[in-house]
């Protein structure tokens, strides 16, 4: 893998080098595996999880605020004009067993709207069978009420909702030409007049695009993607982790213009995580992505990224004025 900017790499984002900065949110002897997103709150606050996914993460400044989470998993976050927080649950956590493997029970999906402390004020429901994975909401839920969700990990749907939790439409993106394979992040692209939604379909390799009301507008990033998992909009730029090992930004035009990490060309013993003595340990190495997962933006353009790791890993790029 190619070296992140922490060790002094320029990355090709139109030229501008980040500095990386870890953010202590789990100790140093933590063994959950985290899977969770990220999101930046109307406020600036940076809304994550732990690695156990038993607390919300709500990180303001140097203040650390930890919020139970009733639910399994923080897999993918939006944070509305209330300061509540939309949590796509898909109802499965990996624990570390005695024998040092990891294992978990799936439980039905969920979508939550959590307040500050703690208590579930919405649910959302799709399907008995759906494993939701991603919630967007347009410009924190001021510009629309509805609530649309990427279920990557069930029946590979995208849904759309009423604020109240009632089903708008759904779709299989069978009219793209080709169902939905893991459609693991959603978003809503507000880069033009007209916000249009962006969904990760990951298993397929690509981006579809949609219009608000699930119609077909294209599809990009075949030639450029092989594990589409998160996004986040810098400016007119679209960010996207790719799981095995790095981010690809996009400029308005739909075209990749830079990465940070090489993806793998083959997936090591244990991956993402290491195997040490027969039992799967979190990676030591530094300084390179080794599964970029949830990503966000804060307003002073400093990129936030968790990674799919043993023990968890969040991570600050902060873009270096030139000297």
């Amino acid at each position: 893998m190619t070296p992140s900017p922490a060790l002094g790499v320029q990355t090709v984002f139109d030229r501008t080098e980040y500095r990386q900065e870890p953010v202590i949110i789990d100790e140093p002897g933590e063994t959950a595996w985290a899977h969770h997103g990220v999101a930046i709150a109307p406020d600036g606050a940076i809304h994550t999880a732990d690695a156990s996914a038993r607390h919300l993460v709500i990180l303001r400044g140097e203040t650390v605020e930890r919020v139970p989470f009733p639910g399994t998993e923080l897999h993918g976050l939006a944070v509305d004009h209330h300061g509540e927080t939309w949590a796509a649950d898909p109802g499965h956590k990996a624990e570390r067993t005695a024998e040092g493997t990891y294992e978990g029970e799936r439980l039905r999906g969920r979508v939550l709207r959590l307040r500050a402390d703690g208590v579930v004020t919405a649910e959302l429901f799709g399907s008995e069978t759906w494993r939701p994975c991603d919630v967007a909401l347009s410009d924190f839920g001021t510009l629309d009420d509805r609530v649309w969700v990427a279920d990557g990990y069930g029946d590979s749907i995208v849904y759309a909702f009423d604020v109240d939790g009632t089903l708008l439409w759904k779709t299989d993106g069978e009219e793209t030409g080709k169902r939905f394979r893991q459609p693991h992040a959603i978003i809503v692209d507000s880069r033009s007049t007209t916000p249009t939604l962006l969904v990760a379909d990951r298993a397929n390799q690509r981006i579809v695009r949609l219009t608000l009301e699930g119609e077909f507008l294209g599809e990009f990033g075949r030639s450029a993607l092989t594990s589409p998992s998160g996004f986040a909009l810098d400016g007119d730029r679209l960010l996207v982790t790719e799981l095995d090992g790095r981010i690809v930004a996009f400029g308005p035009d739909d075209e990749a213009i830079g990465s940070i990490g090489t993806p793998l060309r083959r997936t090591p013993e244990a991956w993402p995580n290491v195997l040490r003595d027969g039992a799967i340990e979190r990676p030591r190495s530094v300084g390179v992505f080794r599964a970029p997962h949830g990503i966000a933006v804060t307003g002073e353009g400093d990129i936030i990224v968790t990674e799919w790791l043993i023990g968890g890993r969040v991570t600050r790029l902060v873009p270096q004025l030139p000297a």
